[in-house]
């Protein structure tokens, strides 16, 4: 029992510290409680976690409270996340997915409203984070089967389900998040903080997952149909803003190409076959001499 409470006493107090208020706008800010709810949900000590956010709660400041549970939260979505790709069962993988959404939801709404540069900007992660959960991660198992011609019944359905609400919202996010960038643009605090900065990458990573989202979501439709070809034409456009320029030292070059490429793939299969060109006809020369 002693050693319990010792165990409880070292876990609560790394929660106390990393969700002590930070500078705003400072780096890192959150990251402890979110490596504490990684190492716990490893150890699968889901009862200890939970512990320690109830006590959190009840010895902290309401906004520090709303703070440590919000982290602690997001945490467990992105472990949640983490085992559910690497589950080999298609229903442990959903059922963990499902989790991980249902986590994100919450953070969602606990910061709601937020009217500060870095409040706001968690917010906007968090959607951010929960359409990349259901509409691209969720919906990876789907996409390799209909690609290597593998596809069960009910695939394309499931893919037409999970892409559809997540391709509006991130048309929405992405929206939302260059009207932020350009208005932040313009702000001095925004501009001093990085916040100015960070709401621009944010808005670049919802283009780009849109633009993945928009060749998933073309996978699931007919083929040579109309809507197909517009979406996968426009993540080849998409992708290719990616590929070079300011996003080349990002680390998503590789995958931007790949992106391309299997749109391109996929456009030229759904042309239609073009009767052989037959060589043109030409009168013989007399030979000379």
């Amino acid at each position: 029992m002693k050693s319990r409470r010792v165990i409880l006493g070292l876990a609560g107090a790394m929660v106390l510290v990393g969700a002590a208020p930070r500078r705003a706008g400072a780096p890192g800010a959150g990251s402890r409680p979110k490596r504490l709810a990684r190492a716990l949900g490893r150890l699968n000590m889901d009862e200890l976690l939970r512990r320690l956010v109830f006590e959190a709660r009840g010895s902290l400041a309401p906004e520090l409270a709303r703070l440590a549970m919000t982290d602690l939260q997001a945490g467990l979505a992105e472990e949640a996340v983490a085992c559910a790709r690497r589950a080999q069962d298609q229903q442990v993988r959903d059922a963990l997915m499902d989790e991980a959404i249902g986590l994100y939801d919450g953070v969602i709404a606990a910061t709601r409203g937020a009217g500060d540069h870095p409040g706001r900007l968690r917010h906007e992660r968090f959607r951010l984070a929960r359409l990349r959960a259901e509409g691209l991660i969720k919906a990876e198992p789907y996409v390799e089967r209909i690609q290597y011609f593998l596809a069960r019944d009910g695939d394309r359905r499931a893919l037409e389900r999970l892409t559809g609400d997540a391709m509006r919202g991130l048309d929405r996010a992405c929206d939302r998040l260059d009207t932020l960038a350009g208005t932040w643009r313009d702000d001095h605090e925004a501009i001093v903080t990085g916040a100015a900065d960070a709401v621009e990458a944010l808005a670049a990573e919802a283009h780009y997952r849109a633009a993945h989202i928009r060749l998933y979501r073309a996978l699931a439709l007919p083929t040579g149909s109309r809507q197909r070809r517009a979406l996968l034409t426009q993540a080849v456009r998409d992708a290719r803003e990616f590929i070079s320029g300011d996003f080349a030292d990002r680390g998503v070059t590789n995958e931007a190409l790949l992106l391309a490429g299997m749109a391109t793939a996929a456009l030229a299969a759904d042309a239609p076959d073009e009767p052989p060109t037959r060589p043109a006809r030409t009168r013989p020369t007399k030979p000379r001499g």
